[in-house]
Parts: C-alpha cells; structure tokens; sequence
C-alpha cells in the first residue's frame, strides 16, 4: 500500500516531508482543554508542537506578539490584555511525545536552545 507522504512549510520557508501520519491528543493551555489529532512532523527537536494556520482559525487565539504569548481565546476583548508576565511562546506548546491518547499539561517556552 504506498504510503501518504505530506510537504509542509513552516514559517522559515524551511519546507519539511515526512509520511503523513495523524495522532489524536488531549492536552490544556492555560485552563483550556483542547482534543486535537496533529500531524507528527521532524522539526529538529525545536518544539515538541506547533500550532498551524487551521489550529489557529479554528480556536482563534489572541496573541500578543510582543510578548509572543497566547493571552486568551475567542475574539472578545482582543484589546484587553491579561498579561502572562514574561512567558513566551513561539506559537509552539512543550509537551511530553503523544503518540496515544493520554493527557499532556502544555505550557509556553522558547525554542529549545534558545533562552
């Protein structure tokens, strides 16, 4: 049977392919608990996820791109920040390698390598 393969670009330009292969996971940002089914792709050991283009439209975050942190969801009050003191997040979550459905607490940081 051949295989799915999927070419992604990321925001690097970088273009990456790899077999598509789609895992569902469950895991919360700030009290907010997300199932999801994510594509596994190689990115170096950078992050552990990245949020897509369709993850962002379809839980339609506000970020505060100074700070480059999710501020709180929904379009309601895009204005008003609630500030998250110095957490970052490159529109990426840390998180333990979820191949099966478990339970996985997420939470902002920098790439790896780079503090």
């Amino acid at each position: 049977m051949p295989r799915s393969l999927l070419e992604v670009r990321l925001a690097t330009g970088v273009v990456v392919r790899t077999e598509k292969r789609v895992v569902r996971v469950r895991f919360s940002y700030r009290e907010k608990k997300f199932v999801d089914e994510l594509i596994v792709l190689d990115l170096d050991d950078k992050f552990d996820v990245a949020l897509g283009m369709p993850w962002l439209a379809r839980h339609d975050p506000v970020i505060d791109w100074t700070k480059r942190t999710i501020v709180h969801f929904g379009s309601s009050s895009a204005t008003v920040s609630d500030g998250l003191s110095g957490k970052r997040v490159h529109l990426a979550v840390h998180a333990t390698h979820q191949e099966r459905q478990r339970d996985a607490r997420l939470s902002p940081v920098t790439p790896r390598g780079h503090r």
